[in-house]
């Protein structure tokens, strides 16, 4: 659609609020063309401008077939009359300013473009987001496979004993036992002095 020679016409004419030649029309809407228009091509764009644009120099609708005589002996290239050429030239070297209607349809055709931009655009971060969804799905769903398996009640619990830890509390208790020993040592020997007293 980007290609189409119309829609420039739309864009070069709300371009130029004031107007624009129909050289300059044509010029822009040459660059969206590989190749020139031809005559019966360039005939129904020029019906399609007189329509969706205003020209001060056209005849009022009464005269509008006469014109587009004009024009059709003009761009078939045969040997036409001085008044076609004349009438014809006028009408081509004043300003086409595009009408209102035409600024409706090319407005809605932005909006239209913008609408399936911002269509596309959501479309794909849906699909990106859906995506992501199902990988976090199978990403939490795969690990635990490969996790070690939980404890199964009754749970077990496992004590290791160190053989150092061991030692150490078997003499710290010899210890205790020997000084136990020799408090209750002093404290028989106290008591049997208190008794003899």
């Amino acid at each position: 659609m980007e290609n189409n020679i119309f829609i420039k016409a739309l864009e070069l004419g709300s371009k130029h609020p004031n107007g624009i030649l129909y050289a300059n029309l044509k010029e822009g809407i040459s660059e969206v063309l590989d190749e020139e228009l031809n005559r019966h091509a360039e005939f129904n764009f020029l019906q399609w401008l007189v329509e969706n644009f205003s020209n001060p120099a056209l005849p009022s609708q009464s005269g509008r077939n006469t014109f587009f005589n004009d024009a059709k002996a003009v761009l078939s290239g045969r040997k036409v009359d001085s008044g076609y050429q004349i009438r014809y030239d006028e009408v081509m070297h004043s300003p086409f300013i595009l009408k209102g209607s035409a600024i409706k349809q090319y407005v809605d055709y932005i909006e239209l473009k913008e609408s399936r931009e911002q269509a596309f655009k959501a479309n794909r971060t849906a699909i990106i987001s859906i995506v992501i969804a199902m990988i976090t799905l199978l990403a939490s769903v795969i690990i635990p496979l490969f996790d070690e398996p939980p404890p199964i009640p009754p749970f077990d619990v496992k004590v290791i004993e160190s053989k150092v830890q061991s030692q150490k509390l078997e003499n710290e208790i010899k210890k205790l036992k020997n000084e136990l020993k020799k408090a209750e040592l002093t404290i028989s020997i106290y008591e049997s002095d208190t008794m003899k007293n």
